[in-house]
């Protein structure tokens, strides 16, 4: 698959736009941006007119049957890292990660490297990068390959500029390439049929075993419920036996209410309660560049992602902040709080940190639960 081919394009593709990258010329750079009505949050709204979108743009450039190469940015991948691999489950790893990427089952794809340094995810909606790929292929371009830019990183460090001439040095590694190539089948295509007969006589042995678990599973609810009945109506005075249970128009059983229960006081309970509920991946995060360092919103982006975040958006501000802003909504939870404060203080230990979101009338602040602005 990999034979190395004489690369003529370096196409990079962003959440927003796209790049593309000569060898022959390094200063033949060509930028092309996604109309926000076309494409937004890393789902495509229109697939037709942003097909077309692209069309148009390569073939003003005139790129046909040339060889190029597709690099998905951090913006469009989700990264995790495990250090070690001694006693994970990987499945049960890969299906945890699988499930919180914000896309239809039919979009994810998801690459798995396993190397020396531990085990690597890079999860990615399909459906962006095969349109690029279907719409150069179609101008009669041969795409060699499509890798996420963390190839980049892992083998030239993440202090190293990249450059036309260091993305074709690193592509001369092959097997390096091939261990992160994405393969353009998504994981819901990959669950529809077992790779091996080894794998479908491994489903069939399971078969008997999962008829068992889900009965015990079934059963087991039913089991507990009649023990805790059995212990309350024990604890209870003989002058009041019988009076916790009473039955419904459905033959059920339901507890009476304990004449003193433990309700919310105050609004401040009541926001604590439902922000416990508040998982990682609902958590909305708007990261902002004040500063006149490109880069740094992705940077921030990418760390966020290898905590477990999927929701998060970046952007520029003109107006500068002269400390580095953490705000957050009075519905994220203390520990999402302390972790993410936590992450940024390492950066920037004169963080301001503030929980004033809740009462700012802006678009941003009803959007997000966290914006940060450096």
């Amino acid at each position: 698959m990999f034979s190395a081919p004489p690369i003529d394009f370096f196409v990079i593709v962003k959440d927003h736009s796209l790049e593309i990258y000569s060898t022959e010329d390094t200063s033949f750079v060509q930028q092309l941006a996604f109309p926000p009505e076309l494409i937004d949050n890393l789902e495509i709204i229109d697939t037709q007119r942003l097909q077309q979108h692209i069309v148009q743009f390569v073939e003003s450039l005139q790129i046909a049957q040339k060889n190029v190469v597709i690099i998905l940015d951090s913006e469009l991948v989700f990264p995790q890292f495990i250090s070690s691999t001694t006693g994970t489950d990987q499945a049960k790893i890969l299906a945890t990660f699988t499930s919180t990427l914000p896309f239809d089952p039919e979009k994810k794809e998801v690459k798995v490297v396993v190397d020396e340094q531990g085990l690597k995810l890079f999860g990615t909606n399909s459906e962006i990068y095969t349109l690029v790929k279907s719409v150069f292929e179609d101008q009669k371009n041969r795409v060699i390959v499509v890798v996420p830019s963390q190839l980049f990183s892992d083998v030239l460090g993440n202090d190293v500029q990249l450059t036309v001439e260091a993305m074709a040095s690193v592509m001369k590694q092959q097997k390096m390439v091939k261990k992160y190539a994405f393969d353009g089948h998504s994981v819901a295509k990959k669950k529809e049929q077992p790779h091996s007969k080894d794998q479908v006589q491994q489903s069939d042995h399971r078969g008997p075993n999962r008829v068992l678990i889900t009965a015990f599973l079934l059963i087991l609810p039913i089991c507990v419920v009649v023990i805790l009945l059995m212990l309350r109506q024990q604890s209870v005075p003989q002058k009041h036996q019988g009076a916790p249970l009473v039955a419904s128009s459905s033959s059920s059983l339901k507890l009476l209410p304990s004449p003193t229960p433990q309700v919310a006081t105050s609004a401040a309970q009541l926001t604590a309660t439902a922000s416990a509920q508040l998982a990682k991946k609902d958590v909305r995060i708007q990261v902002l560049n004040s500063s006149k360092t490109p880069g740094v919103a992705r940077k921030v982006k990418d760390a966020l992602v290898g905590l477990g975040y999927v929701t998060i958006e970046t952007g520029n501000v003109q107006t500068p902040v002269a400390q580095t802003q953490l705000r957050f909504s009075v519905q994220v939870s203390q520990p999402i709080r302390d972790e993410i404060t936590s992450l940024l203080r390492k950066t920037y230990p004169n963080l301001q940190v503030q929980s004033d979101l809740g009462n700012t009338a802006s678009q941003s602040a009803q959007t997000f639960g966290v914006i940060i602005t450096i």
